[in-house]
């Protein structure tokens, strides 16, 4: 696929929806740092590096991140995962936001609002909470790039949430809709797109070792930097 990069304006549009205060949708974060096409290349053979991170408990991580977009009412949601800590993958969440500070996206300001608006909502949402919990086991086995991939899972999981609450019934909230519906079919596809590229490069013995993940992470980011992907 060729010439067909995210659209400024919808990118614009986004970031506007996105800004909004009480925007309760999904948060779409990309790297929008300048990518070629020499640079995915080498990021298949050349994860993003991990660092360790002390182990938290689930209430802990939470804290951590709602530090970093504090709004009021906090102290209540914290004290709701507190009860949350026994259920079943509630550790393996608490690691999974953990890693998530080792992901190219965690300095960003937009995606740390993401992860904190994240966990505001599924505190107040069984069903999101036990997705997200799901989610997160297989995160937790792998590198960064998975982190990064599962977390843009856990957006699709919120944007649906939000569907079936009726978030959305509006003339506005049908607009956002569509353009991140758009977002995410595009993100879909490429799923397809990296799963063929790393078969031909495989193939072709062009590069050893190569990982699914990092192309379609590469694959993602320049996509959205207006790289024709």
């Amino acid at each position: 696929m060729s010439g067909n990069p995210l659209p400024q304006e919808m990118l614009m549009n986004l970031d506007t929806i996105q800004s909004t205060d009480g925007y309760a949708g999904p948060r779409v974060v990309f790297d929008l740092s300048e990518t070629h096409e020499d640079q995915w290349e080498d990021a298949a053979v050349a994860p993003f590096p991990l660092e360790t991170v002390a182990a938290e408990s689930l209430p802990e991580a939470v804290a951590d991140w709602l530090n970093g977009d504090p709004k009021e009412g906090d102290p209540e949601v914290v004290a709701k995962w507190q009860s949350f800590a026994e259920e079943p993958g509630a550790q393996q969440y608490a690691d999974f936001l953990n890693g998530l500070r080792n992901t190219v996206n965690s300095g960003n300001e937009g995606f740390q609002q993401g992860v904190a608006n994240d966990l505001r909502q599924a505190a107040a949402n069984p069903q999101l909470r036990a997705q997200y919990f799901q989610l997160a086991l297989d995160a937790n086995e792998s590198c960064a790039d998975r982190r990064t991939l599962t977390w843009n899972g856990m957006q699709t999981a919120r944007l649906i949430a939000n569907v079936e609450n009726g978030l959305y019934d509006n003339n506005e909230g049908v607009a956002a809709l569509v353009d991140l519906g758009r977002v995410m079919f595009r993100l879909e596809a490429l799923g397809g797109i990296a799963r063929e590229k790393v078969q031909s490069l495989r193939t072709g013995g062009t590069i050893n070792n190569v990982d699914e993940i990092e192309v379609y992470l590469a694959y993602q980011a320049s996509c959205a930097s207006g790289w024709g992907c």
